[in-house]
């Protein structure tokens, strides 16, 4: 077993953000170095492009369990993480895996 192999036995427990389901990541450990790049070049260009959407909306993005420092220098934990994991189906369902990130 390697360091970031996913176990299947909690993997419906883990946020399907987990760098354990990012096929970048994957390939990198597996020595698939060309496969890796590819895989992150394709997964930044979607966030850029959600990114990019999102403020032609006028939406600006905000954490869901941090907030913004006052002093504008970090964020701070604002609770209610393990609250939304009781609800393991909810919180799988509510976050975007590296795979699912819209064209």
């Amino acid at each position: 077993m390697a360091l970031n192999q996913l176990d299947p036995s909690f993997a419906d427990l883990l946020p399907r953000s987990d760098s354990r389901f990012n096929p970048a990541q994957r390939a990198l450990e597996e020595g698939r170095l060309d496969e890796a790049e590819r895989a992150k070049l394709a997964l930044e260009t979607k966030q850029r492009a959600r990114n990019r959407a999102r403020e032609e909306r006028g939406e600006r993005w905000t954490p869901r369990f941090f907030a913004a420092q006052e002093d504008g220098e970090g964020y701070v934990y604002k609770g209610g993480y393990w609250e939304a994991r009781r609800d393991v189906r909810l919180a799988a369902a509510s976050r975007p895996s590296c795979e699912t990130i819209p064209d």
